[in-house]
């Protein structure tokens, strides 16, 4: 009699432990099936990252006196970089630095265009 009890003490151990991981793994299924397409970890903390900015700028734009605070640690930045020599103005540049320079600032404004064109071509495609 000991024994049988045993057994069926048993059997309904096990049938609870298997209970237990059938609801664990619709869970996880739930889980799984519920969560969108993941894109690249990377991507998405771009994504979050831009978006942030825009709204902390959209603030800043707002209030004036932020928004004068915000240029003024811009521009002493600026000032600060030139003075350490990490930018060089134009006027500091030599005859062949500038004309390097020169060239490269015209294709990424050739690009710049380029795209800008892209983006109305496709934003007109979508509203025709």
């Amino acid at each position: 009699m000991v024994h049988t009890r045993k057994k069926v003490a048993e059997t309904q151990v096990q049938s609870c432990a298997s209970k237990f991981k059938l609801k664990i793994e619709l869970q996880r299924r739930k889980k799984l099936k519920n969560k969108p397409q993941r894109q690249s970890d990377k991507d998405s903390q771009r994504r979050k990252w831009r978006e942030s900015k825009q709204r902390r700028r959209a603030a800043e734009k707002e209030n004036q006196k932020v928004l004068e605070a915000v240029r003024q640690r811009e521009r002493e930045r600026w000032q600060r970089r030139k003075e350490n020599g990490k930018l060089k103005v134009m006027s500091d540049l030599t005859e062949r630095e500038q004309r390097i320079k020169r060239r490269k600032n015209r294709e990424s404004q050739r690009k710049s265009r380029e795209k800008k064109k892209q983006a109305a071509l496709k934003v007109s495609c979508k509203v025709s």
